[in-house]
């Protein structure tokens, strides 16, 4: 959920599959049947209970590739630094980069 740069409230979801050209995943609208929205699982990581892993239901990727992934920045930092933002996409769920910090209490 968000707004448009005038305000007006929109929802978007994430795709199941990554944009070919720009080799991320990208926000589209939120509907499966026609689009290609992704359905994600949140599966808790064993050795960490504060973690989780993101992982795809509906793609067509195979279970090694289906964990949702913060894409490593070759600069390590992105337009703003060690804080800037970066791409997520669909990568090994046996990495460190699909761990994801969860909070059980906020959802968050």
């Amino acid at each position: 959920f968000g707004h448009d740069w005038l305000g007006v409230p929109t929802t978007s979801c994430l795709s199941k599959r990554a944009e070919k050209d720009l080799g991320g995943l990208m926000l589209t609208i939120c509907n499966m049947t026609e689009h290609d929205s992704g359905v994600f699982d949140i599966v808790p990581v064993e050795e960490d209970s504060g973690k989780i892993k993101i992982v795809l239901a509906n793609g067509k990727v195979g279970a090694d590739r289906s964990c949702l992934i913060i894409q490593p920045l070759r600069n390590y930092g992105g337009a703003y630094g060690p804080r800037g933002g970066a791409q997520v996409n669909l990568g090994d769920c046996a990495h460190s980069w699909a761990e994801w910090s969860y909070d059980q209490e906020t959802g968050e």
